[in-house]
């Protein structure tokens, strides 16, 4: 599966293939179980204890070996960002002092909390493991290359691009106070490389399945009988962070199965690793939001979506006025219904304090880093490249293309200088244009690590909140007042919002489908670890209840679909909600999904989540490919944030609005009856 780089797209996931294993099928039923009415126990997840501080890292006395400082440091926004002065690898700056990762004052100069003594799983395409600013902090011999079954996942020797794990690997955990380059956001963590998305073929008798289970640490659910089972061992049994830039984008919905590898690797890494605490996964949200270039169909077939251009053109066919279409999303890391909710999502910033232009928009979303944008006109981030002139993206036969894209801004570059005597990369081993929510994720991973070296006590769960907990607002006019982004349909007398605006939930955390909780903020994190108690509600079980069955009825021109979902547990609060229905088309007519809009109100504290807006890439492909009448069915799943550390009880609404207007009242129904699971906080 080709990996592909920067903002034309995350890399996504291998296409998995049927998978086999020897495990018991009692445990099988105990690792996917999705429960029924009522309250069920699905996780495996232990009871998290009190946990103390037991490291002073952050008083800044760690006797780390150090250097010189790191060239590019100066023009590392993410890492500090000191505005529109700076001088950054683009043509023009933009930045706003402050947006950046906050880690000056928890790194102390190379003496406080970077890192060290926690161990980052790169999950990626590869890793240069002898790369001059990542080489001293990989584990020797503990990476993979499933194509070859050996310990070196390094990139071939030529290519076009950046190697995109060995960018990722430079964003989390480049080699800081060393002479050389920039510094990852942990400079000190170490790093393993996992190509579980290399271009090529695995070797023979390896399954994509078990390639999931190794790379993300759960080795004992892979097939035994098979040889890279045991060359594999258990490299993965040390790392405390998996950091996944990559996924899958759709233009229809995707198939929803409770046995899909990555997620079952996942959920047994966070109740197993680091003995019993849980490792923490951490995934690319997508970097969908304008367009898709390799949208998945229902058949097996790709299809690209621009979705603005799509619904401009198609503006007589809507049934209404969409305002700003521009502000939606196209894709949304919610079309993806696995792997939540064991990864967080990331998205994406720009040193603007915006979201980056491509950064996809959606309920999963967990937290926002920093992806910049195309490191030409504006900035990206600087990072690890191929090593050597002739290879990766600051490789001396791609300079004719850049010179011809950007012309007499080439000069305003720091990096990507081809090995200019005037340049700080003589020998062409970093790039400024490492951008997407690609990089976004491990700029998270990175601050994950120097939370875990605070301290190592913290579980997986710990690690979220922390992370929700410090998160920064920003943007506070997105989808509001003039941003915001309606459907008027036509006759209608409702202007109803696609995207959702900034809220505050009754447990008091910010939310938006774009940032998540907001941004990062390393320091705000690590001086909470070091006071830190675990919140009240945490359980061992996720909470599952069924609704009633859904009614249909046209309230304001539109086809309302509505059913109620009760949580009768007093005591209890929320964590990640899933929404699950399999929707069956009564109407008459075939429904094309992407009209369908999702969402779910706590009637109790009044917050409400659009899981999925209508008029995503899912619009495009469902021309093609319809929930088709007199019966079709489709099954869906959603994840939301939303309502994360509220109280659960009382009544949810469940409501899929129809902007076709196919459905609504006798004989035109979409039927359905929702479960919602609520994960532990």
């Amino acid at each position: 599966m080709t990996a592909k780089t920067q903002q034309m797209g995350k890399p996504r996931a291998l296409m998995v293939e049927a998978w086999r294993w020897s495990l018991s099928m009692a445990l099988l039923a105990m690792l996917a179980a999705c429960g029924g009415g009522g309250t069920a126990v699905v996780d495996l997840v232990p009871v998290p204890v009190p946990v103390p501080v037991v490291s002073n890292c952050y008083d800044g006395a760690v006797a780390n070996a150090l250097g010189a400082d790191d060239p590019f440091f100066v023009n590392a926004w993410h890492l500090k960002n000191t505005g529109p002065n700076q001088i950054v690898s683009a043509d023009a700056n933009d930045g706003v002092a402050g947006i950046d990762a906050n880690v000056e004052n928890v790194h102390r100069a190379g003496k406080g909390c970077t890192g060290k003594g926690v161990t980052i799983a790169i999950v990626d395409s590869g890793l240069e493991i002898g790369h001059e600013d990542l080489a001293d902090n990989v584990v020797a011999g503990k990476s993979w290359n499933f194509s070859n079954n050996t310990s070196d996942p390094s990139p071939a020797l030529k290519q076009s691009s950046v190697d995109h794990g060995t960018g990722v690997a430079g964003v989390a955990a480049a080699r800081g106070w060393n002479g050389k380059g920039s510094r990852g956001t942990a400079p000190m963590a170490s790093i393993l490389g996992f190509a579980l998305i290399a271009d090529g073929d695995p070797a023979a008798g390896t399954t994509a399945s078990d390639m999931n289970y190794l790379s993300f640490g759960a080795r004992l659910l892979a097939d035994a009988t098979r040889s890279v089972v045991a060359l594999f061992g258990n490299r993965a049994d040390a790392a405390a962070i998996f950091n996944f830039s990559a996924g899958a984008d759709y233009a229809g919905p995707a198939a929803v199965s409770d046995l899909d590898p990555m997620e079952l690797a996942a959920k047994y890494g966070a109740t197993n690793l680091r003995s019993g605490l849980g490792a923490v996964y951490f995934q690319s949200a997508g970097n969908e939001f304008m367009e898709m270039q390799e949208g998945k169909l229902p058949d097996g077939t790709q299809m690209s979506v621009a979705c603005a251009a799509l619904l401009e053109s198609d503006v007589d066919l809507l049934g209404g006025e969409l305002s700003n279409p521009l502000g939606m999303t196209c894709g949304s890391p919610n079309h993806e219904p696995s792997g939540k909710p064991f990864f967080y999502q990331v998205a994406a910033i720009h040193n603007t304090g915006k979201a980056s232009s491509y950064s996809s928009a959606g309920a999963s979303n967990w937290i926002t880093g920093f992806g910049g944008e195309d490191g030409t006109d504006q900035a990206a981030l600087i990072s690890t490249d191929n090593s050597g002139c002739t290879s990766g993206e600051n490789n001396t036969n791609n300079k004719i293309t850049l010179l011809t894209k950007i012309g007499n801004a080439m000069s305003k570059l720091i990096a990507d200088l081809f090995g200019d005597p005037a340049s700080k990369d003589l020998n062409c081993n970093y790039t400024g244009r490492m951008n997407g929510t690609s990089a976004a994720a491990p700029s998270v991973s990175g601050i994950a690590a120097l939370m875990l070296e605070a301290n190592p006590k913290l579980t997986w769960q710990d690690v979220g909140y922390i992370l929700a907990k410090t998160a920064r607002k920003l943007d506070a006019n997105i989808a509001h007042g003039e941003n915001a982004v309606t459907f008027l349909p036509t006759a209608g007398t409702i202007a109803w919002n696609i995207e959702d605006p900034w809220i505050t939930n009754a447990a008091g955390f910010n939310f938006q489908n774009r940032y998540g909780f907001g941004l990062v903020d390393a320091d705000a994190a690590v001086k909470l670890v070091k006071s830190y108690t675990a919140p009240a509600g945490r359980r061992a079980a996720s909470l599952v209840a069924a609704g009633s069955a859904a009614t249909s009825s046209q309230f304001a021109s539109v086809g309302l679909n509505l059913s109620s979902v009760v949580f009768k547990e007093t005591g209890a609060v929320s964590g990640q909600m899933r929404l699950d229905l399999a929707l069956t088309n009564n109407t008459g007519v075939d429904v094309n999904p992407g009209f369908l809009q999702f969402v779910v109100e706590n009637t109790v504290t009044g917050t409400k989540s659009i899981l999925l807006p209508a008029f995503t890439s899912w619009y495009a492909g469902g021309k093609s490919f319809p929930i088709k009448k007199a019966g079709g069915q489709q099954q869906f799943r959603f994840h939301t944030n939303a309502f994360y550390g509220e109280a659960i009880t009382g009544t949810y609404k469940v409501y899929v609005l129809d902007f076709s207007k196919a459905s609504g009242g006798p004989g035109k129904t979409l039927s359905f009856t929702p479960t919602l699971t609520s994960a532990s906080l």
